[in-house]
């Protein structure tokens, strides 16, 4: 996959897409082997009008430690013209059982609960108040 295509698939979202989760490899620069996403991508995204919070279930996207690179996760909340409002990634190699608990505690906090109508989640307020508003709410603090 080429960094442009990349770039276009990240565009793809809509602005409802507030919440993106990868689970799969990853590394301190890139999620998979093929390049899904990279650190050198992310100036090339223009999102910045819909920012996501970033969620993954990899290794090392979090490293913020690395004495001579950013980390993924660091790049994308830092980007001026796109990228992520937040991003919870890990800092480390992770395990799966472990990281399991934590995408399945955030899925309970945010109301997605598999199989089951839970209480409303931030995503559908978020919608609901920006259709009803000409102007979009400027944090997810005030989606209420």
């Amino acid at each position: 996959m080429t960094a442009q295509a990349r770039a276009r698939s990240w565009r793809k979202h809509s602005p409802r897409d507030w919440l993106l989760g990868y689970f799969g490899h990853g590394s301190v620069e890139l999620w998979a082997q093929e390049k899904i996403l990279a650190v050198d991508d992310v100036a090339k995204l223009a999102n910045r009008e819909k920012l996501p919070i970033i969620f993954t279930v990899t290794c090392l996207s979090g490293l913020f430690q690395h004495p001579a690179k950013p980390s993924l996760g660091e790049t994308l909340v830092r980007a001026k013209n796109g990228g992520a409002v937040a991003a919870l990634v890990p800092s480390s190699a992770a395990v799966l059982t472990d990281q399991r608990v934590l995408a399945r505690g955030l899925a309970a906090a945010l109301g997605a609960t598999a199989g089951m109508d839970g209480p409303e989640t931030l995503a559908t307020r978020c919608s609901r108040r920006s259709r009803a508003s000409p102007t979009p709410p400027a944090a997810f603090g005030k989606c209420s």
